[in-house]
């Protein structure tokens, strides 16, 4: 199984696609190694994250804190919605 880890921003009128092939599952240690590369290209840009949305996977909550600190997190509602009967 092949993981992608994918981030879009959008800020100003600039817009970065930041992306890892990984030829396994993601797990936490990739994720925090994701993230620790998100942010520095914030810093670098002079911006701060100021806050997340994650489709519910349990892969985030131990990361996200670990390299952002307490940044508000909400879930996209949207694959939550897909999941609920009558909507597959």
């Amino acid at each position: 199984m092949v993981s992608q880890l994918l981030i879009y921003q959008r800020v100003r009128r600039c817009a970065n696609l930041f992306w890892s092939d990984l030829a396994h599952p993601a797990e936490h240690t990739d994720l925090t190694a994701f993230f620790r590369r998100f942010q520095m290209a914030l810093r670098l840009c002079g911006l701060a994250l100021r806050g997340v949305t994650t489709e519910g996977s349990p892969r985030y909550p131990e990361p996200l804190p670990t390299v952002f600190g307490e940044v508000p997190h909400q879930l996209c509602a949207f694959p939550i919605l897909q999941e609920l009967p009558g909507n597959k």
